[in-house]
C-alpha cells in the first residue's frame, strides 16, 4: 500500500517536472532567435541607466516620474539612431541604383586597376584590382539582394521596434529586478555578493569602454576625413555619425566605411587615387589597429579590470563562436571566468564555506 502511494507520488512529481521542463524548453526555443537582440537591448539599457536616474531625480521607484524618465531616455537614443539608419538607407539605395549596372559590367574593376596602376603599383595592380573588384561585386550583389527582398524592410522595422521596446522594459524593470535578486541572495553569502559586484563592474567596463572607443574612433575619423577629403560639413557630419554606428559593432567595424570610400576614390574619381590610398592607410592604422589593440583594451581594463588579451579574444572570438550575440557574450564570459578564478584565489575560504553548506 505504502509502496503504491510512494510510486504514485513520484510519478506525479516526474510528470510535473517534465511539464515544467517542457514549458521552459518551449519558451527558450521561442526566445532563441531574439537572444542577440535582447542582449543588445540589455546593454543599451545598462548604458542609459544613469541618464534615466538623472532625469528622474534619482527616484527609480516604479511610477509616472521614472516611467517618463525611461521613455525620454529611450527616445533620446532612438530618434538619432532611426534618423541615421533612414538617411543611410536612402544614400545606399541611391548609390546602388546609380552604380549597380557599372559594377556588374566590370567598369568599376577596370577603373580600380587604372587607379592602382597610376599610383605606382605596377604589375600588382592587375591582380590586386581584379581581386578587389571581385569582392566588391560579391558584396554589392549580396546587398542588392538583401534590400530588394519584399520582407526586408518589414523585418528590419519589427526588429528595431522590438529593440527599443525591450530596452525600455529592461530600463524600467531593472531596479525591481536588482531588488529581487538581492532579496533572495542571503547577506551571509559573501561570495555571491562579490560575484554580483564583479558582474556589475564588468558590464560597466565593457559597455562604457566600448562606447567611449566608438566615440574616439568617430572623432579620429572626423579629423582624418577633413584633412584628406575636405568635404562639406553636412557630409562630414554624416560620415562621422555612420562611423560611430559601425564602430559600435565590433563584428562590422570602421572598415565598412573607409574601405568602400578608399576604393571608390581610387577607381572612379579622376585624380582621387592618392586620396583613396590615404583613406585606406589612415583607416587601417588609426581607425582599426590603434583602437582595437590599444584604446579599447585600455579603456575596458580601466573600469572592468579584465586582461587585455581576454578583451581582444572576447570581442573578436565571441561573434565567430556564438554569432551576433557573441559580441556581448564573448567578452562577458571571459571576463566572468577571470573574475571567478581571481575570486577563488583571493577569497578561497568563502567559496569553500559556500560549497560545504550546499
Amino acid at each position: 500500500m505504502y509502496l503504491l502511494m510512494f510510486m504514485a507520488a513520484h510519478k506525479w512529481r516526474f510528470v510535473g517536472i517534465f511539464i515544467l521542463l517542457s514549458i521552459i524548453g518551449g519558451a527558450a526555443l521561442v526566445m532563441w532567435n531574439f537572444i542577440g537582440l535582447l542582449l543588445v537591448s540589455f546593454a543599451m539599457a545598462y548604458i542609459i541607466y544613469p541618464l534615466a536616474g538623472y532625469l528622474s531625480g534619482g527616484n527609480r521607484k516604479a511610477g509616472k516620474k521614472y516611467l517618463s524618465a525611461c521613455l525620454t531616455s529611450v527616445l533620446l537614443v532612438a530618434l538619432p539612431v532611426i534618423y541615421i539608419m533612414v538617411y543611410s538607407l536612402n544614400v545606399i539605395l541611391q548609390w546602388l541604383i546609380e552604380n549597380f549596372g557599372m559594377i556588374q559590367s566590370g567598369s568599376f574593376t577596370e577603373g580600380l586597376k587604372s587607379g592602382l596602376d597610376s599610383a605606382g603599383f605596377g604589375v600588382v595592380s592587375e591582380r590586386l584590382g581584379s581581386e578587389l573588384g571581385r569582392l566588391i561585386t560579391s558584396a554589392t550583389d549580396a546587398l542588392w539582394t538583401q534590400v530588394t527582398q519584399p520582407t526586408w524592410f518589414l523585418e528590419t522595422s519589427i526588429s528595431l521596434a522590438l529593440f527599443f521596446v525591450a530596452t525600455f522594459y529592461f530600463l524600467y524593470e531593472g531596479p525591481r529586478l536588482m531588488e529581487l535578486i538581492k532579496k533572495h541572495v542571503p547577506t551571509r553569502e559573501k561570495f555571491l555578493h562579490e560575484l554580483m559586484s564583479t558582474v556589475d563592474k564588468i558590464f560597466y567596463g565593457l559597455f562604457i569602454g566600448h562606447l567611449l572607443t566608438s566615440v574616439i574612433i568617430a572623432g579620429l575619423a572626423a579629423v582624418g576625413f577633413w584633412v584628406i577629403l575636405r568635404p562639406p560639413l553636412i557630409t562630414l557630419g554624416f560620415l562621422v555619425g555612420m562611423m560611430f554606428v559601425v564602430s559600435f559593432l565590433p563584428l562590422i567595424g570602421p572598415w565598412l566605411m573607409y574601405v568602400p570610400m578608399g576604393l571608390w576614390y581610387m577607381a572612379l574619381l579622376p585624380g582621387g587615387t592618392m586620396a583613396g590610398i590615404l583613406i585606406l592607410i589612415y583607416g587601417s592604422l588609426i581607425l582599426t589597429i590603434v583602437p582595437d589593440f590599444y584604446i579599447r583594451p585600455k579603456l575596458v581594463r580601466r573600469d572592468a579590470d579584465i586582461h587585455p588579451l581576454l578583451i581582444l579574444l572576447g570581442f573578436f572570438g565571441g561573434p565567430f563562436v556564438m554569432g551576433f550575440k557573441g559580441i556581448i557574450l564573448g567578452p562577458l564570459v571571459l571576463g566572468l571566468a577571470q573574475a571567478i578564478v581571481m575570486l577563488y584565489v583571493e577569497k578561497r575560504h568563502i567559496l569553500e564555506d559556500l560549497f560545504k553548506r550546499v
